[in-house]
């Protein structure tokens, strides 16, 4: 997201450093100013709806990321008392947790690690 905005503001300031086109009539000039004026504010439109969908989706990966760094935590206390192949599982079910989570597939993930856990748990007997 930084880095795209870095480009619009670049981009907003080599439209400013343009020389206006000078038009022999004057109505084709107002014209031609009304139409760049209408590209500029569709640029901008553009610009803001692109940084507005782009903030959302960094939220929404910074809270997956910090929900699988819990859901790793919990299963920690569970690598001693249980198989391998139960654990395997286990973390295999929470990768695709979080494959889903930054894919923004519309679900709560927490859910599906908190359900992983506590399957954990009783496989575990605690």
């Amino acid at each position: 997201p930084t880095e795209l905005r870095h480009k619009l503001v670049k981009l907003r300031l080599f439209h400013r450093r343009l020389p206006a086109r000078e038009s022999p009539q004057t109505g084709d000039s107002n014209i031609k100013t009304k139409q760049s004026q209408m590209k500029s504010l569709t640029a901008a439109l553009l610009a803001t709806a692109l940084i507005a969908v782009s903030g959302p989706a960094f939220a929404a990966k910074s809270d997956c990321d910090a929900g699988f760094k819990g859901f790793m935590t919990k299963m920690s206390v569970f690598v001693d008392k249980t198989s391998g192949d139960a654990l395997a599982d286990a973390i295999r079910k929470g990768l695709d947790g979080y494959t889903s989570c930054t894919a923004g597939d519309s679900f709560t993930v927490h859910g599906v690690w908190d359900q992983i856990v506590a399957d954990m748990q009783k496989k575990s007997g605690q």
